[in-house]
């Protein structure tokens, strides 16, 4: 005989309520992604407010499919919207987050990320009865893109002024000179940082995917020398590469400085 478990309905409501704003949250960020990637958020903040058809002319878009944009973010609450003039605004308060590049609170890059990271899910679902895992190379490019853009803000606003002076020791090496190792660099946006800020430092980077080894590896070329040095590695030959180009090796997956003293 079973004994029936009670249920405390309260507790029932609020975890509906709580999956609820969830599942609500996922739908605004795809949303979000869409605006960002379309350009929305930056073309509200710097041409103005619009209405639907204003916007999809300024941005070469479908007018309803402007339209419903439009209106979701304004549901959620990230655009405001005037019944007088049907404009629609990005509140100043929201460019940062929304709208500025590279800036330190800007997510448009995570939520790229996201909605790419998503895409074999299929494929995911079989690892989970099978084993195994899923190739890099089956998650749209939109992925590495995202995460490229999202860490960006980090590299661009926390590596040189937070991250290097809580360890004295490396920033040390890096300004009298040193041998810079990044594995799993991506599109070598940290290594251009470094370069840029410690011209007498060497730097080079691997990744094991190709679709942001190829960025990695011609990306430094931007800073006209050859203060980045970036290879294109399988992660089964890195090893091998690494000794043969900077005379060390590299056992960490985040970069790694050796002194040239």
């Amino acid at each position: 005989m079973t004994t029936q478990q009670s249920i405390d309905q309260a507790k029932t409501d609020a975890f509906v309520g709580k999956v609820l704003a969830d599942t609500a949250g996922l739908a605004v960020t795809v949303m979000s992604s869409i605006g960002d990637r379309l350009g929305f958020f930056k073309n509200l903040a710097g041409q103005g407010p619009a209405t639907s058809a204003e916007l999809a002319e300024r941005a070469d878009v479908n007018e309803r499919y402007a339209r419903e944009w439009l209106s979701a973010m304004a549901s959620a609450g990230y655009l405001e919207y005037d019944p007088a003039t049907r404009r629609f605004t990005l509140p100043p308060e929201h460019v940062p987050v929304l709208a500025q590049e590279g800036g330190p609170v800007f997510f448009g890059g995570v939520q790229e990320e996201i909605v790419g990271l998503a895409g074999p899910i299929n494929q995911l679902m079989q690892a989970f009865r099978t084993g195994g895992g899923v190739p890099m190379e089956s998650y749209d490019p939109s992925a590495w893109e995202g995460i490229a853009r999202f860490t960006s803000g980090w590299f661009e606003n926390l590596l040189v002024p937070v991250w290097l002076p809580a360890m004295p020791d490396v920033l040390a090496k890096l300004e009298r000179g040193a041998l810079v190792a990044d594995v799993g660099c991506g599109q070598g946006k940290a290594l251009i940082k470094l370069a840029q800020t410690y011209p007498q430092s060497r730097y080079v980077g691997t990744s094991c995917t190709t679709r942001s080894t190829h960025v990695g590896c011609y990306g430094p070329s931007a800073l006209h020398s050859d203060l980045v040095g970036a290879m294109c590695a399988w992660k089964s030959t890195a090893q091998t590469s690494w000794r043969r180009t900077s005379g060390c090796s590299v056992l960490s997956s985040t970069a790694a400085v050796y002194s040239t003293a």
